[in-house]
């Protein structure tokens, strides 16, 4: 038996988009609240009727808590980057900082913490199946992988 299971979490960040026209409000540094479920698909262990366990998946999204949460994230790519660096707490990160990379980066940082928790092995390690990422209150990107069994 396959099962989804879903959950959600935010962190507040900030950024800005330099890759924009100038006339446009997200080139300027800001900030937000980013929410987002995170949607795994597992099989269940037959031994213990359970697919994933809702702590595991507190462990497996912790290090991207702790790498966005109170922090302004910066592309290398941005003019402002070695300034910005230089003067304030920022993470600088290879990929242009809009919804979309921002929710790809979740989904690598959350793959990556998998294969860590499960070695890689197990034929019950969870696999991301569909990332929301909620910028504001009324913009939401969805990322979906397909599964192969």
């Amino acid at each position: 038996m396959v099962t989804e299971t879903k959950k959600k979490y935010h962190f507040y960040y900030g950024h800005r988009n330099h890759t924009l026209e100038k006339s446009n409000k997200c080139r300027r540094l800001h900030g937000h609240v980013g929410k987002f479920v995170i949607t795994f698909s597992s099989s269940v262990d037959p031994a213990t009727g359970i697919g994933l366990l809702f702590n595991d998946i507190d462990v497996i999204v912790q290090p991207v808590l702790n790498f966005y949460d109170h922090y302004t994230i910066v592309s290398e790519s941005d003019p402002k980057a070695e300034v910005l660096k230089n003067n304030f707490d920022v993470r600088i990160v290879t990929f242009i900082t809009s919804a979309e990379n921002v929710a790809a980066h979740i989904v690598d940082m959350i793959n990556k913490s998998i294969s860590n928790l499960y070695f890689g092995t197990s034929k019950y390690a969870p696999k991301v199946s569909e990332i929301q990422f909620q910028e504001t209150e009324s913009s939401t990107v969805i990322l979906k992988f397909p599964i192969n069994e």
